[in-house]
């Protein structure tokens, strides 16, 4: 995954036109990105 203050927590899918993995976003990378947007929005302290 690639994060940053534009663009928060994004998958990396493909480089090079060739795919990473299964070309889907992982399960750790979707709970990453659960847990950053839970954080930014005051879910979770």
């Amino acid at each position: 995954f690639f994060s940053g203050t534009a663009m928060e927590v994004t998958p990396i899918v493909e480089v090079d036109n060739r795919k990473v993995g299964n070309g889907h976003p992982g399960e750790v990378c979707k709970k990453i990105k659960n847990m950053f947007f839970d954080i930014a929005t005051g879910k979770v302290k």
